[in-house]
């Protein structure tokens, strides 16, 4: 069976059979009640004082708004803790975003799978593929990453290692900034 967003086969996927191996994303229909309830404990945990509107409820079902997850995937990555439950239903999250409202969620995937990526080593694949999407798409964020994993890289000191980072900063020099 084909992955509905990035079309190849999957394969049996790490952690769960219910997510694309190579995208990461959720391929089945998912329990909006569910994700709500969670990401609720999950903001009430933080206890922060920026309130943000992530969904809004009508009488039979749950309605997820693209700038409210984006702003709440923004606010994970910059150092607020997730379990593997939660960043499973954040997942879920931005799945569920794409198919419904056919939004490019690139740059939240980027985010998301970069920082699971930091405390989960069976992620790397996927984040390396969203990152690879990225840079064909034109995204600052992806740019930015590979920037980082080349200074953090201390064999890539040679000419050749210069021009690649000069390359990629030239790239990212002339790409559009993203503020919302």
């Amino acid at each position: 069976m084909k992955c509905w967003n990035c079309h190849k086969r999957r394969r049996v996927s790490c952690w769960n059979p219910d997510y694309c191996s190579v995208c990461g994303l959720y391929q089945k229909e998912i329990e909006r009640e569910e994700i709500a309830k969670i990401v609720d404990e999950m903001i009430a945990r933080w206890d922060t004082n920026k309130q943000f509107k992530y969904y809004e409820r009508t009488s039979d079902h749950i309605r997820f708004l693209p700038k409210g997850v984006r702003k709440l995937i923004n606010y994970i990555s910059w150092g607020e803790e997730v379990t593997l439950l939660e960043a499973e239903e954040l997942i879920k999250l931005i799945t569920y975003i794409s198919r419904e409202f056919e939004v490019n969620i690139t740059e939240q995937a980027i985010n998301l799978f970069g920082f699971i990526c930091c405390h989960l080593e069976t992620y790397k694949n996927i984040f390396e593929y969203w990152v690879k999407r990225g840079k064909k798409e034109g995204v600052r964020l992806a740019y930015s990453y590979l920037i980082g994993g080349i200074y953090s890289n201390h064999k890539d000191e040679t000419r050749r290692g210069k021009r690649k980072l000069e390359r990629l900063r030239d790239k990212e020099r002339h790409l559009p900034n993203n503020f919302d």
